[in-house]
């Protein structure tokens, strides 16, 4: 079990703190309501820092400037590449360069 003395700063707890906080530097969503998106990652933070707490997880999560967006919504503006790809079922294309022996 993780040493619970020091339980990690998770940042605001409410939009308005975290209006409050980070101010002019805030991410707004560009679709969606953003109070709405914050409390559902503020739930997520708080759920992860439970699990480190309990020895469950080796890192802790905090609130930032990005916490009023979606993670899809972060990967579309901050990647630069649009939104990751998790797709793992495609197969190699082979090549023609040569046999392995």
């Amino acid at each position: 079990m993780k040493d619970v003395t020091h339980i990690p700063d998770t940042g605001p707890q409410t939009f308005e703190d975290l209006k409050a906080e980070f101010g002019k530097s805030l991410m707004m969503p560009e679709f969606g309501d953003p109070e709405a998106l914050f409390m559902e990652n503020i739930q997520f933070i708080n759920s992860q820092n439970v699990l480190f707490l309990e020895g469950e997880l080796a890192y802790s999560l905090t609130v930032n400037s990005f916490a009023a967006i979606s993670f899809k919504e972060f990967a579309e503006r901050q990647s630069g590449m649009g939104l990751f790809s998790n797709n793992f079922t495609d197969r190699p294309v082979a090549d023609s360069k040569g046999v392995l022996e």
